[in-house]
């Protein structure tokens, strides 16, 4: 949403307070025009490309008062927003695949280990199979 500053000079802040978002790729799309995101802690790339207060804001799903605190802040103080957005286009200049494969490796370990510690099997496994390795490696340089 662009707002107006009384200097006449245009601000963007994306909001998107998605439910459910595995990744959100219209995150690195925004922050590659410049353009700070408040993303809800719903949304996968807000964990993977938002540095809290520094390039975007990520708050609670649903947290109404919460998401009006990062506008009332981010739009209080149109320097910093303007640092913000700088410094959103800075990270996704440096976002490289390795980063993202990286990134979608961890997550899927996560989940792996969240249905393991619920008790239940993994997606694609029998019972009694041994676990296959583990995806939280790094990639080979």
């Amino acid at each position: 949403m662009p707002c107006r500053s009384s200097a006449s000079q245009t601000l963007d802040l994306m909001v998107l307070p998605s439910v459910y978002d595995a990744f959100g790729v219209v995150v690195n799309e925004a922050m590659l025009c410049g353009c700070v995101v408040a993303a809800s802690d719903h949304v996968g790339a807000a964990r993977d490309l938002i540095a809290q207060g520094r390039t975007g804001f990520v708050y609670p799903c649903g947290d109404v008062e919460a998401l009006a605190g990062v506008l009332l802040r981010a739009f209080g103080n149109p320097a910093r927003l303007k640092e913000m957005g700088q410094g959103a286009r800075a990270r996704m200049e440096t976002w490289s695949p390795r980063e993202n494969i990286e990134a979608t490796l961890e997550a899927v370990s996560h989940g792996v280990s969240r249905v393991r510690r619920g008790g239940g099997a993994a997606v694609g496994t029998r019972a009694g199979a041994k676990p296959a390795a583990s995806v939280s490696q790094k990639l080979p340089e």
